[in-house]
Parts: C-alpha cells; structure tokens; sequence
C-alpha cells in the first residue's frame, strides 16, 4: 500500500438503468403539465432494493460578472452567482404491498412506471439570500415557473462567467 492508496473494497457491478418517456421527444412541458414514462431496471447481480427513486427538478444558475476601470489604472470587478432551487419532487417507484424487498434476478428486466405533474410555481423562499432582498434583479419569494433557457458568451462553456441558465430534469 503507497502513500496514496486506499483500501478500497470491490464493488459489484451496476446494474443497466434507463429512463424511458411516454411523451413525445419534441413535447414542450408547461406549468401543471403531466409527465409520464418508466425506468427499466436490469439487474447484473441477485439484488433486494429496498427502493427505486425517480425525481423531477427545476434549478436556475447565473453567472454574471463586470468590471468598471478607474482613472488610477485599475479595474473593480464584481461577480454574481446564484444556484437558485426551483422545485424538486421524489417518488419511490418500487412500491412493495408488504414493504418487504423483492430479489430481482439477473438476466431479467423489471420496469416501473412513474409519473409527474410540473408545479405552477416554484414552492421556495429565497428570503436573506441577497444583499438587498427589495432589488428588482431577483425574485426572493415564490413565482410561476420560468422557462428552460440558456443565455451565454462562451457557446455554453461553464466555467466562463456572464452566462445565466434555467433548466428541469
């Protein structure tokens, strides 16, 4: 064992997971709107889950910075970032009558159906996140939910500023 290893145990092998929606690929999701689908589950190994958990989420992120040049040659910059949560909602999708864990077999495919409806609005208080919570940039309480968006310089490269995104998954 070297100055840098760890002992770490082997894990077994993951087990194939896709997530599959009714919808149609082109479907524009809206507030209130229902979102249905499946995930199908094959196991590579004997396994007994005690659960399956499907989420639905709404985040904003911003990323804005400027710069002001004084006469004395030098540059103030200022940046604002923000990971605002929009609404996140869980469901267990393996639901057992007896709440007793099934084995599920290799070689088999198991699928679990779930189903979403979008929030209308965000269900957050953003209140005391801000310096000012009365300046009219942001919004500190609850409001609709906005649209998915991208708006950026830098052709989606994260890690330049002045780029601001809203987006569900």
């Amino acid at each position: 064992m070297g100055l840098f290893s760890s002992p770490k145990l082997p894990q077994p092998p993951l087990p194939d997971i896709e997530i599959h929606l009714s919808n149609p690929t082109d479907k524009v999701f809206r507030p209130d709107d229902v979102v249905n689908g499946w995930i199908a589950f094959a196991p590579v190994v004997p396994i007994a889950p005690h659960a399956i958990v499907t989420s639905l989420w709404g985040h904003a992120q911003i990323w804005h910075r400027t710069s002001h040049s004084n006469n004395n040659k030098t540059t103030d910059y200022h940046h604002w970032r923000d990971n605002a949560p929009l609404f996140e909602v869980s469901t267990n999708v393996l639901q057992t009558p007896d709440s007793k864990p099934v084995t599920l077999q290799p070689g088999q495919t198991y699928t679990y159906p779930f189903q979403f409806r979008f929030p209308l609005g965000t269900a957050n208080s953003r209140v005391g996140q801000y310096k000012n919570d009365a300046d009219e940039r942001w919004t500190v309480g609850p409001h609709n939910l906005p649209p998915s968006f991208w708006q950026g310089s830098h052709h989606g490269v994260s890690d330049a500023p002045n780029w601001a995104k809203v987006e569900y998954g």
